[in-house]
This record gives C-alpha cells, sequence and structure tokens, in this order.
C-alpha cells in the first residue's frame, strides 16, 4: 500500500503488468522499477499531453484573433 500512496495504482498496476510475473516466473519487486516507469512511461505521455492542449489552446487564440482582424477589416470598409 505505501509503493501506491508513493508512485500511484496505475504505475504499480503497468509494472506488474510488464513484469515476468505475467509470464509466470518469479516476481523480485523493486520500487526502482515503478519509479522507472513513470520516468519512461507516464512523463513522456503527460508531456505530450500538455504540449497538445497549449498548441490547441494558442492555435484557438491565433484564430479567433485573426477572425476578430478579418471582421474589423469587411466592417470598417
Amino acid at each position: 500500500m505505501k509503493v501506491c500512496n508513493a508512485f500511484g495504482a496505475d504505475a504499480v498496476r503497468l509494472y506488474l503488468m510488464n513484469s515476468q510475473l505475467v509470464k509466470g516466473q518469479s516476481l523480485n519487486f523493486k520500487e526502482s522499477g515503478v519509479s522507472a516507469i513513470i520516468k519512461d512511461v507516464f512523463l513522456p505521455l503527460y508531456n505530450s499531453y500538455k504540449f497538445l492542449i497549449q498548441n490547441i489552446q494558442n492555435c484557438s487564440k491565433n484564430i479567433c484573433a485573426k477572425s476578430l482582424l478579418n471582421f474589423r477589416a469587411e466592417f470598417l470598409n
């Protein structure tokens, strides 16, 4: 339970799914393995998600700004 509280249940679950335990072999559980899952899997996914959201927000702001400028140009002429 201590590992789940420290790293999260999803990280522990992914560690166990990728372990030798799934293949029917014995498992020597290591907290460093769970930490590596977070570093190698979850952080890149999170960074990609944040990058996508940031670019969507920037794009929508630019589209709105361009639309407003076009509307003003057409309205004033």
